[in-house]
């Protein structure tokens, strides 16, 4: 790892990419990078035109195909949505610490009704 040091803030925003990522069923392409990209700019932008057309709380960034799933919830969407977000701020000080990150995905209720054990 020359000239790339690790650090828990990088981690925090690697792990909103994947988040969001997940979220989107969104794939970087190796040879196609500029395009498939995460940018958290991009991702606001996308956010802020979702919340025209949705109440807050049930904005999100989900796939649609999620939507038909057992266990969807727009508010565990949105959440997973602000919470990536959150994760992927440009200075390492505005992002949540892991701790918190964690806790807040424990508080989704797919998670506290168990759908996924």
């Amino acid at each position: 790892m020359d000239g790339v040091f690790w650090c828990v803030e990088r981690d925090v925003y690697a792990y909103g990419v994947i988040l969001i990522s997940m979220l989107k069923m969104k794939v970087v392409d190796k040879d196609n990078v500029g395009d498939t990209m995460i940018r958290l700019s991009t991702v606001k932008a996308e956010y802020d035109k979702e919340r025209m057309w949705c109440r807050e709380a049930e904005c999100s960034l989900a796939c649609p195909r999620f939507t038909i799933e057992q266990g969807y919830y727009d508010g565990d969407a949105h959440v997973v949505t602000v919470l990536g977000m959150h994760c992927m701020e440009k200075g390492p000080k505005l992002r949540p610490k892991m701790k918190k990150v964690f806790k807040r995905l424990q508080s989704l209720r797919i998670v506290r009704d168990k759908w996924c054990l």
